[in-house]
């Protein structure tokens, strides 16, 4: 049984990667963690928590948690972005912390953003955690990252691109195996009588193969949030059902109602907290 179980906790990391990919919801809530020229895009401040987890009948079962924040300082014409990730696939611990900063242009009606951000990885194998250590793969490992970004806003159009640098990877890692990723991200934002609607995409290359997200998320009476959501990465092909409902439109909350990667979704939950407050206009 003890074999079993050293071989589930073994494999997980490197069944449970694919999974633990960006969120849906993030989108929406919190595009900074793609872009860093998004940080402090929109005139208000930003924070946002996210969980998720697959396959939770199994022993370390894939869960990621996330704590993002954005703001502007319009004195400045800067915008900042901090975040807090933590990745627990079977006896590895992986906890990423993000900062970035973004410098704003704007003209008439347009934006440009500028961004930047530094990323610290450190990776905990606790193989102790089984009473049956394997010295090899035991132990604490660090990586830095980088990355850099462009963003446009015009009316109800937000997109931008950003590339995203490995300066050096462990050894032994939950870390993707290029050096560089590029991305693009593009949303419309538009009404419809009582219906607001935020159709997207989201392309990124750089992996094993490029991944593909559409989401589209709608918010009716002012108050219920509906999203759907498509995902191509190589052979995978995803669809996702989410809901939600936003109070006073500075707290929303959403989660995954369906996916059709799951064979038993009772066994698979994401969600996200989201709290816009109105900028303080710091000096």
């Amino acid at each position: 049984m003890r074999k079993i179980l050293t071989a589930i906790l073994f494999l997980m990391p490197f069944i449970g990667f694919s999974q633990l990919h960006d969120s849906f919801l993030m989108y929406r809530y919190s595009p900074n963690l793609v872009n860093p020229a998004f940080a402090g895009i929109n005139n208000m401040d930003r924070m946002a928590y996210s969980r998720k987890a697959f396959n939770t009948e199994f022993p370390g079962h894939p869960v990621s948690s996330i704590l993002s924040y954005d703001g502007k300082f319009n004195s400045i014409n800067s915008g900042i972005g901090l975040n807090w990730q933590r990745n627990n696939i079977g006896v590895h611990t992986t906890d990423i912390i993000n900062g970035q900063y973004n410098y704003q242009i704007k003209f008439n009606d347009q934006l440009i953003g500028i961004g930047a951000g530094l990323f610290y990885q450190q990776i905990n194998s606790d193989w102790e955690l089984l009473n049956y250590p394997i010295s090899t793969f035991s132990g604490r490992e660090y990586s830095i990252h980088g990355n850099a970004g462009i963003s446009y806003m015009n009316g109800n159009f937000l997109g931008g691109i950003s590339l995203k640098t490995y300066f050096n990877n462990p050894s032994f890692s939950l870390s993707p195996p290029s050096k560089s990723r590029f991305n693009l991200f593009a949303e419309y934002h538009f009404k419809h009588e009582k219906f607001e609607h935020w159709p997207s995409v989201f392309v990124e290359t750089g992996q094993r193969s490029a991944r593909v997200d559409l989401n589209y998320f709608t918010k009716s009476l002012n108050f219920i949030l509906l999203g759907a959501s498509y995902r191509k990465f190589g052979d995978i092909n995803q669809y996702n059902i989410m809901g939600g409902v936003s109070i006073k439109n500075t707290v929303n909350v959403m989660m995954l109602a369906y996916s059709n990667s799951f064979q038993q979704p009772k066994h698979n939950y994401e969600f996200m907290v989201n709290v816009n407050l109105k900028n303080l206009q710091r000096q």
